[in-house]
């Protein structure tokens, strides 16, 4: 039997693989572009450079927008927000629920904010 602290570790990196899983099937398999993520389009993408932390980012010609595929940080992943206010809703401190989560406690007191 896991103690508490290790179920959550290792469903957090469950729910960390799920993530990446679901950001690599944003690339068309038959031509290995990204989708954009705003006009959904793949035949318009061209690469863009790196981001700051040296992720690959990319610009669509159709819409002029830049993204990059895999999230750098966890604030901007989805269902961030979501767990967040999860976590709130189960007593847990705003602290806590930063540091589990590896995001700012800005960030967390931002989402609680509009969740009212």
């Amino acid at each position: 039997m896991l103690s508490p602290i290790m179920q959550s570790n290792l469903i957090m990196t469950f729910k960390r693989f799920s993530v990446s899983l679901a950001e690599t099937l944003r690339f068309d398999v038959t031509t290995n572009n990204p989708h954009c993520h705003f006009c959904c389009k793949s035949d318009s993408v061209v690469k863009h450079g790196y981001g700051p932390k040296g992720h690959q980012r990319y610009r669509c010609l159709s819409c002029c927008r830049t993204f990059q595929v895999n999230y750098c940080y966890e604030a901007c992943k989805p269902g961030i927000r979501g767990r967040i206010i999860e976590m709130t809703a189960q007593n847990h401190g705003k602290r806590a629920t930063s540091r589990h989560l590896q995001v700012s406690y800005n960030t967390v007191l931002s989402a609680c904010h509009r969740d009212k």
